[in-house]
């Protein structure tokens, strides 16, 4: 299905909208991860960077300015692909889609936002079971790290 397909009909079933971006670097070797702030949930937690859509924001335009706001990184919209999306409810009942995006990128200068992030790094697939993540983040990334290399090779 369409990007813009998948993000209406979420709309329409009431879901919040939240988007991650699998940023690697230019060899295709590393992606870039995020770790969560102290006092956040899932504190400690490496994640890609990202977050929630706001209100009458498409999720592309949401992505980037997510991005941009935890690392500083300005992301173009060409540069970015829609790979997959998920549905699930979190524990305090909210229904969200989240969509993840993947981009190639030049520069590894990172400046991490520190109300939500207390550092970050460039880890491979190979690495990535050594970090601390939601253990659906890292399923998800590990079965699909083909696809993924696939759509950013092609």
């Amino acid at each position: 299905m369409q990007l813009n397909t998948l993000y209406q009909e979420a709309l329409t079933q009431g879901r919040a909208i939240t988007v991650r971006l699998l940023y690697f670097d230019e060899t295709c070797s590393s992606f870039l991860l995020l770790k969560r702030a102290e006092h956040q949930s899932l504190p400690h937690h490496w994640e890609p960077p990202g977050g929630r859509v706001e209100k009458n924001e498409l999720p592309l335009d949401g992505l980037i300015r997510e991005v941009y706001e935890e690392t500083q990184l300005r992301v173009a919209k060409d540069a970015v692909r829609f790979f997959a999306h998920v549905d699930f409810t979190t524990v305090k009942g909210l229904a969200i889609r989240e969509f993840f995006f993947v981009a190639k990128g030049t520069s590894k200068q990172i400046v991490v936002d520190d109300r939500e992030h207390s550092s970050h790094v460039w880890v491979s697939f190979d690495q990535l079971p050594d970090y601390l993540a939601h253990p659906f983040i890292k399923t998800f990334l590990l079965k699909n790290q083909d696809k993924i290399l696939d759509l950013l090779l092609d």
